[in-house]
């Protein structure tokens, strides 16, 4: 088991939170959750995805770039405009209900891979 991946995660994802945040011109404190989504969702795509491409300490990095910019471009897809005005209708507060409750199932379910694919990871180091 290779445990450079979760410091190869962490790297990506900085970089990649830290790219949309000057492309959005958000402060980066502000973007505390988008980093979970990219660092949690570039680990898991290590776990699961085929490795491709040139190997460096044990990475292979195609699939930790890939799959970063992947969630990153659909996070912004799903996140407002910064400097979009805030209305206090009852009737925009639902979009954004739903959309969090979508953040968390997607944590939820990344979180659950990620357990998955180290379950399946030890079942395949077991040789009878």
């Amino acid at each position: 088991m290779n445990y450079y991946i979760v410091s190869a995660s962490l790297l990506i994802s900085l970089i990649v939170t830290l790219l949309f945040a000057f492309y959005t011109r958000r402060p980066v404190g502000r973007l505390f959750w988008f980093f979970v989504v990219i660092f949690l969702s570039t680990w898991t795509g290590q776990l699961w995805i085929k490795p491709l491409g040139p190997v460096t300490h044990g990475i292979n990095w195609v699939p930790l770039i890939a799959v970063s910019l992947f969630f990153s471009l659909f996070m912004l897809a799903l996140i407002s405009p910064a400097a979009a005005p805030r209305s206090t209708d009852n009737e925009e507060e639902a979009p954004m209900v739903i959309i969090g409750i979508f953040f968390w199932l997607i944590v939820g379910a990344l979180l659950a891979s990620i357990i998955l694919g180290y379950s399946r990871m030890s079942n395949n180091l077991i040789v009878d």
